[in-house]
């Protein structure tokens, strides 16, 4: 970001005529800073998280697969049973649900 970048003329209604005389441009530096590195650590977070539920279906999906190329013809149902499906389905609509809540 420039710092030294000008106003528009075409700005200038929304610039106020006499600043904040308690505005302190470093403080701002230090907020702005501060909210950015606030929003890596929960963006670092929620990747983590996803990645590690992503886990137990991944692993779950590769040994019905490796199952079925061993000549399994089993349905998923059949092979995971149906509250193990049921559960694996509903982690991830729990996930998104949470993450809309926030």
């Amino acid at each position: 970001m420039n710092r030294d970048t000008k106003v528009a003329k075409a700005d200038w209604k929304f610039v106020k005529v006499d600043p904040d005389p308690n505005f302190s441009a470093s403080h701002n530096r230090n907020v702005v800073d501060e909210v950015i590195r606030e929003t890596e650590a929960l963006n670092r977070k929620k990747k983590r998280e996803f990645r590690e539920g992503m886990g137990e279906r991944s692993s779950a999906a590769a040994q019905y697969l490796k199952s079925v190329d061993q000549g399994n013809s089993a349905q998923p149902e059949k092979y995971f049973g149906k509250k193990y499906l049921a559960y694996l389905r509903g982690v991830e609509i729990l996930e998104k649900l949470k993450a809309n809540a926030t």
